[in-house]
């Protein structure tokens, strides 16, 4: 693991997941429903996991780990900094549900890292339009980072149908982004638009939660979340940390290009006389 970049052990699992093989991704899911496993021997855990010795090894080196040992201590490390969180249950004050959210935007945070939000804003300002696009869950995401640059008047489109994904995107060129937004980043519509982009020489920019996914691999720069949940589990806590991004990245633009902030004025001001 790198000693300057302190990686969250479980976070880099569920970003990997979809690049393991079978089996380790078989080791992965005991991994992360068997936190204990820091007190068991090696022979164990391949016993309880179903996998074999070789497997486990070739995880932990996937991890950037010298091996199981050198696993066990860094995910027993990680536990006691992050005092082992779980889902947020019903029974939770809103006190802890406010922090365990709060704790899941600081792993989102260290994972995405400023310099990456502060290169895609330079992307989005360079471009001549970009194309926003997201599918159920993720489209309301698309629509919001939208709506944002459109107010700092950047020409942007956000689009939900995969039909019109699809066409907008064959017409994209060189001078364009496509901005796709999929917390799996395994969406067929979306990589289907993403791929059409690519043919064009079309800039892909992805917000996901895996940086491993199919959706990354064919991205340019991609922006991963790398939170702990896994999508169905927690819909707050598997669209904050998008929210949380695309709020940063706005704000970057402003910063990188003050002219933005005075298109904000006049675009606040041209929907003003529509308030009550």
């Amino acid at each position: 693991m790198n000693e300057k970049r302190q990686i969250s052990v479980i976070s880099t699992i569920r970003s990997m997941m979809s690049s393991f093989t079978q089996t380790e991704r078989l080791f992965a899911k005991y991994i992360l429903t068997h936190q204990e496993v820091i007190y068991k021997s090696i022979t164990n855990v391949t016993e309880e996991s179903g996998t074999g010795y070789g497997t486990v090894i070739r995880f932990c080196q996937k991890l950037g780990l010298s091996g199981f040992q050198d696993f066990k201590i860094h995910l027993a490390q990680e536990l006691g900094n992050h005092q082992t969180l779980t889902s947020v249950e019903k029974q939770d004050s809103l006190i802890n549900a406010a922090n365990y959210y709060g704790k899941q935007l600081m792993v989102a945070a260290s994972e995405i890292g400023e310099g990456t939000l502060e290169h895609v804003a330079n992307i989005i300002l360079n471009a001549n339009k970009v194309l926003v696009i997201g599918v159920a869950g993720s489209y309301p995401a698309a629509a919001e980072l939208t709506a944002r640059l459109c107010r700092l008047g950047i020409d942007a489109h956000a689009e939900a149908d995969s039909h019109m994904q699809a066409i907008r995107s064959s017409l994209m060129t060189s001078k364009d982004v496509l901005f796709a937004i999929s917390f799996s980043g395994s969406t067929n519509e979306i990589l289907d638009a993403a791929r059409l982009g690519r043919e064009k020489g079309t800039c892909i920019v992805a917000l996901t939660n895996y940086k491993k996914s199919p959706l990354a691999e064919i991205s340019d720069t991609v922006i991963s979340t790398g939170i702990w949940e896994e999508a169905l589990e927690s819909e707050i806590g598997s669209k904050l940390p998008s929210y949380f991004a695309i709020e940063i990245l706005t704000r970057l633009i402003c910063r990188l290009q003050p002219e933005t902030m005075v298109k904000l004025a006049v675009t606040a001001n041209s929907v003003s006389s529509k308030q009550i």
